[in-house]
């Protein structure tokens, strides 16, 4: 029992670490993952799930900014490709 508490409190307090990491620093989930050395499967569940259930605060922020993100996936992945093309010219 006092293992999967401690199991949890590290668990919280990482969500917390990457709750600031993506909304203060502005890194993406992709380098919150290699900060803290996780994976970014690890990264997008602390941050949609785990900060509701634990119930930590900014968790609207976080939402909003994990909603904004996913609808201009598109357009960045555009932009790259044009670019990479762009310079091979």
């Amino acid at each position: 029992m006092e293992r999967k508490r401690a199991d949890q409190n590290e668990m919280v307090m990482r969500t917390k670490e990457e709750i600031e990491l993506f909304l203060k620093e502005g890194q993406t989930i992709r380098t919150v993952a290699e900060t803290l050395n996780v994976s970014k499967s690890s990264v997008h569940i602390d941050l949609s799930v785990r900060a509701i259930k634990y119930n930590l605060s900014r968790v609207d922020e976080v939402k909003k900014k994990l909603e904004y993100n996913a609808r201009v996936k598109h357009i960045r992945g555009g932009e790259a490709t044009k670019r990479k093309y762009s310079m091979k010219k």
